[in-house]
């Protein structure tokens, strides 16, 4: 019998020990995500777009989130022969979008870039919906209140930790797949009915409990300094959002609003911006957003022809600038 404790003591208690002394570990560790640990984690998203290497002439690289996916139509900015290629995808930060434009660069050499931005993607509560390494990017307050949207945070954190320790020398894949070209070389649109809109929602970027993420905003200043470096035109494109949106955006996300907009024009001096939320304010709502973000098709058209006809009437970044247009 005393053998019989023994053992249950040795190999049974050791078991919840050793997750305790993990969850410590993961929960008090620090650590810098490095270039080298982002581009081989995004590797596969980064190498899924092997069809722009069949693509002949580029006008131009897209890159953004959902709002420029559905926003633009690259066969309508095209011009003659010439495609423009659309990177952007739901929830695609610059970190994502930073290390396609460095490999697909070197590829094409465009000549000019659309750069989408929109505050929600800048804060820590967008990681949910991201690679799980950037959960390595929270700290310990971060990851506790994270805990109301994802139970596994610390054992993801600790898996991506521990699988640093036992394998520090990773190679990046850099072999590249999916030779097939998108009808709208990487646009999509959404033709749906719009959304019902619930002003009541308290907090959408939630920065008091995850706060904002620098390192989207160190990524966005690195994409800005690879194109001032390479003589690549870059212009910053603000989607247009729904009246409704707006309206509370300018009351209870408005001091949030105006933080994320001052850190970018930080990053981002002297550097060209294009749009507005209220640029397609007086034309009716339901024709031409699928929801309050988003547009449809019939806006996407719309969005599209804005965009192709005033690439060259831009203004210039700054804290006066108004990202929610003017009344």
């Amino acid at each position: 019998m005393k053998k019989f404790i023994k053992y249950v003591i040795k190999n049974y208690f050791a078991i919840p020990l050793i997750g305790l002394i993990i969850l410590i570990f993961t929960f008090f560790s620090k650590t810098k995500l490095s270039e080298s640990d982002l581009s081989h984690a995004y590797a596969t998203e980064i190498n899924s777009y092997g069809w722009v290497t069949n693509v002949d002439k580029i006008a131009g690289f897209i890159l953004g989130s959902s709002t420029l996916r559905y926003g633009i139509s690259a066969n309508r900015l095209s011009k003659n022969d010439s495609v423009w290629i659309n990177f952007s995808m739901d929830a695609r930060d610059p970190v994502v979008l930073y290390y396609l434009l460095k490999k697909y660069y070197t590829l094409k050499k465009p000549k000019i870039i659309l750069v989408g931005l929109d505050p929600w993607i800048y804060a820590k509560k967008y990681y949910l919906y991201r690679n799980k390494i950037m959960y390595l990017d929270l700290n310990e307050y971060q990851m506790l209140n994270y805990l109301s949207t994802d139970y596994f945070v610390f054992i993801q954190k600790a898996r991506f930790l521990l699988q640093d320790f036992f394998s520090p020398n990773k190679k990046k894949d850099e072999k590249m797949y999916n030779y097939n070209i998108p009808d709208d070389y990487g646009s999509s649109y959404i033709n749906k009915t719009p959304l019902n809109f619930d002003d009541s929602f308290s907090d959408k970027f939630e920065i008091k409990s995850t706060g904002w993420s620098d390192l989207q905003f160190d990524y966005l200043e690195k994409i800005n300094l690879f194109c001032v470096k390479n003589k690549i035109r870059v212009i910053y494109i603000i989607p247009p959002k729904k009246n409704k949106y707006i309206k509370v955006a300018n009351t209870l996300f408005l001091v949030q609003h105006n933080i994320w907009w001052q850190k970018i024009c930080n990053r981002l001096e002297n550097a060209e911006v294009l749009g507005n939320y209220s640029t397609f304010k007086n034309i009716n709502q339901d024709s031409i957003f699928a929801d309050i973000y988003h547009l449809n098709k019939n806006g996407q058209v719309l969005f599209t022809k804005f965009l192709k006809d005033n690439l060259n009437k831009t203004s210039e970044i700054s804290p006066e600038y108004s990202v929610f247009g003017n009344d």
